[in-house]
């Protein structure tokens, strides 16, 4: 069967499918993408802690190193051509990594509230989140305070409220929302693998510069099929767009889909039928028979 590689977001780990798995309603048996008939790899980035292991050296390493692991794990699995490599967030950034590293890897590149580069702005994100990591009494759960204020937007927050207030007669407290994520964090994850996973988010291809990247988006041979989300604050979907338009300029098959939702960057974990929407076409059954 063709086989579709999936790389996850920065708390996130390779569960994808089942009844617990992060993406278990696109995927599965029966699902947008049918484990009847595709084969569907999802690799533990190492040092995420979900495997026990922890890398204590984290400013050693970017995205880069991951992407390139990765694709040497293929050749020990002699997977030589994916069908499809889909990333969100982080797990999209690596994806691109990958393609630049290697552009024969995949016949469809499907980066998810993601960017081939960190952006400035993602930089800076990341730079406070680290600071909070590394100085806060509680670095877990006040660090992903701040990141949740980011994975959200506005409205989000504004919906919610309305909707208790309508239908429970019950005041939203952000102060418990908040409060509760950071615990719920604190719970599965560990500081160390914080830090490396913050740090592979604000590593993405960052010391290519702007001809350099050119260059190397010129070589990928694979189709391009970029998600973005409209109320994005973190992978806002203007930038996300502009790299359509390049890889357009530069002769790339690239198509460009936006989910709207009140939900921030978040949305790739909550819009599951926009995205089945937007996928479905790629992975119908009839589609592969020539692959």
């Amino acid at each position: 069967a063709p086989v579709i590689l999936v790389n996850h977001a920065l708390t996130g780990n390779s569960n994808v499918a089942g009844p617990k798995g992060w993406w278990s309603k696109i995927f599965g048996k029966g699902k947008t993408i049918d484990l009847n008939h595709y084969t569907v790899l999802s690799i533990n980035i190492p040092g995420n802690g979900y495997d026990g292991f922890l890398i204590e050296q984290y400013q050693d390493f970017v995205a880069k190193d991951i992407a390139q692991l990765f694709c040497q794990l293929l050749d020990v699995l002699h997977i030589d051509h994916l069908y499809a490599l889909i990333g969100c967030s982080l797990g999209g950034g690596i994806a691109w990594e990958m393609v630049l590293l290697r552009p024969n890897i995949t016949q469809y590149l499907i980066p998810v509230a993601a960017n081939c580069q960190t952006s400035l702005w993602l930089q800076g994100h990341c730079q406070v989140q680290q600071r909070i990591l590394l100085h806060s009494k509680n670095p877990i759960e006040d660090a992903r305070q701040m990141a949740m204020l980011f994975y959200r937007a506005p409205q989000s927050f504004e919906q919610k409220r309305a909707i208790l207030r309508d239908q429970r007669n019950v005041q939203y407290d952000i102060k418990s929302w908040l409060d509760y994520h950071g615990h719920q964090l604190n719970k599965r994850f560990n500081l160390q693998a914080y830090l490396f996973m913050n740090r592979l988010l604000g590593s993405v291809n960052v010391e290519t510069g702007v001809h350099q990247l050119k260059e190397k988006l010129k070589s990928i041979k694979a189709t391009v099929v970029s998600v973005a989300i409209n109320s994005d604050f973190l992978i806002p979907a203007s930038e996300v767009y502009a790299t359509h338009q390049q890889l357009r300029r530069l002769g790339i098959i690239s198509f460009y889909h936006e989910i709207k939702s009140e939900h921030g960057h978040d949305a790739f974990l909550i819009a599951h039928e926009q995205l089945s929407d937007i996928l479905q076409t790629l992975f119908k059954i009839k589609v592969y028979e020539n692959y």
